[in-house]
């Protein structure tokens, strides 16, 4: 896996090395500094299996630099090549921010909530593991002084019993998760619309799709 994705990254700058020098400078420093942040992303995720307290900020700025940065550098990417103006590079960069927190949260939902037929593989995951997602740090804000020590306890890797995910899905279910992270996609979602609209031309029409579509995604 190591040497595949090295290869890719060579990949990568070979395609790079043929654009125009004016362009391709421009084009590094955003592909450089977002593979950069997606390895710093990376490492915060392992960090937090090792940390007690993380909270849910740092859980945004985590998938922001491990997940959204890929999704808006290939936008902005993409805007540079296609002689975009400045603005527009930003804006759609923004979105992609936007749209690709959204993107995270969806497979957080759907790794608890999801049906394992559609997904495309076991659900309950994130459970197994005691990854700290969105679902359970929210739902450690919200709970009283037991219902958090039980779901800290569940989710402990000692607690290893078949009934594991069932009574995490609960506790989410109780303290009205499954709502309280769906209007967070779409206020995510919103902001990448708010984003986008302020481009001026027809063509973004497939990224408006694009968006919706992960929003509405089952897998």
């Amino acid at each position: 896996a190591i040497l595949s994705g090295d290869t890719m990254v060579i990949k990568s700058y070979q395609l790079l090395s043929n654009l125009e020098p004016h362009i391709l400078k421009k084009v590094l420093e955003v592909f450089n500094n977002s593979a950069i942040t997606v390895c710093e992303g990376q490492q915060l995720d392992m960090d937090f299996e090792k940390k007690d307290h993380v909270n849910i900020n740092q859980y945004i700025q985590m998938i922001t630099n491990k997940t959204s940065v890929l999704i808006a550098a290939a936008l902005k990417i993409g805007a540079i090549i296609g002689g975009a103006s400045s603005k527009d590079q930003q804006n759609l960069y923004d979105f992609g921010i936007n749209i690709g927190i959204a993107f995270q949260l969806k497979d957080d939902f759907l790794d608890v909530f999801g049906s394992s037929d559609s997904f495309g593989k076991a659900l309950g995951g994130d459970i197994l593991t005691g990854k700290k997602t969105y679902l359970y740090l929210k739902a450690l804000e919200l709970a009283d002084f037991s219902t958090k020590n039980k779901l800290k306890n569940l989710y402990s890797k000692e607690y290893q019993h078949e009934d594991k995910i069932k009574n995490v899905k609960n506790i989410f279910i109780s303290l009205n998760m499954p709502e309280l992270i769906t209007n967070l996609m779409i206020e995510y979602h919103s902001n990448a619309i708010s984003f986008l609209s302020k481009i001026n031309s027809e063509k973004k029409k497939p990224l408006e799709n694009f968006s919706d579509t992960l929003l509405d995604r089952i897998s």
